[in-house]
């Protein structure tokens, strides 16, 4: 566990997209991404009872992932609206940070639903491509582009399914988060980030 700035991401996606001539390669990877990547804060989040009650998890320890990025939760109608904003947008290359946002958010649904589990639809703070259809194929759902923030959209009673695999996780406090990660709002310089990323490799015993 490391910081690394949204800078660094979209900076390498962008150059990523433009030397291979694929402005959507990250649509290809975005099935493959996985919310159980995120380290000892996804552990934490996916060892929750519910879809709903791992959404509360990760609204109120977001801070422990990303310097600036919120999510947040809006149930109407029997419609629930999970929303992701990223720090990085505004940012060149942000929408690759958008396309792989959504496969994080699907793949956490999915984890209490089922591997099958489709969403209502997905709404993307992006412009609209040439070939939306494409996004809709990747994501198996419509997508809406345009909108004011990046959100997945699904039936409210899928909050308070339980999650019937494997439970076999050893528990995961918010104190084990914070001695694995600094709280990023207290990284509020370059010298800050250096430091903990030292001193995130010396805990891991991979010093390079």
């Amino acid at each position: 566990d490391c910081f690394i700035p949204h800078l660094t991401v979209t900076t390498f996606a962008n150059a990523v997209a433009k030397l291979s001539g694929e402005p959507y390669f990250t649509l290809g990877l975005a099935p493959l991404l996985t919310m159980a990547s995120k380290g000892c804060w996804a552990e934490y989040m996916l060892a929750a009872p519910t879809l709903g009650k791992a959404v509360e998890r990760a609204i109120g320890t977001i801070g422990f992932h990303s310097k600036g990025d919120t999510m947040s939760l809006a149930v109407s109608a029997g419609e629930a609206r999970l929303s992701y904003a990223s720090a990085a947008r505004g940012l060149e290359g942000y929408l690759h940070v958008a396309i792989g946002t959504v496969g994080i958010l699907l793949s956490l649904c999915r984890h209490f639903l089922s591997p099958s589990w489709r969403p209502l639809r997905i709404e993307l703070d992006i412009p609209r491509p040439e070939r939306p259809a494409a996004f809709e194929d990747i994501f198996d759902c419509p997508a809406i582009f345009d909108a004011p923030n990046l959100s997945v959209c699904f039936e409210a009673s899928g909050l308070s399914k339980l999650h019937t695999g494997n439970l076999q996780r050893p528990p995961i406090t918010v104190g084990d988060i914070a001695l694995a990660r600094v709280e990023c709002r207290t990284l509020s310089s370059v010298r800050d980030v250096i430091l903990q990323q030292i001193w995130s490799q010396v805990q891991s015993g991979k010093v390079s």
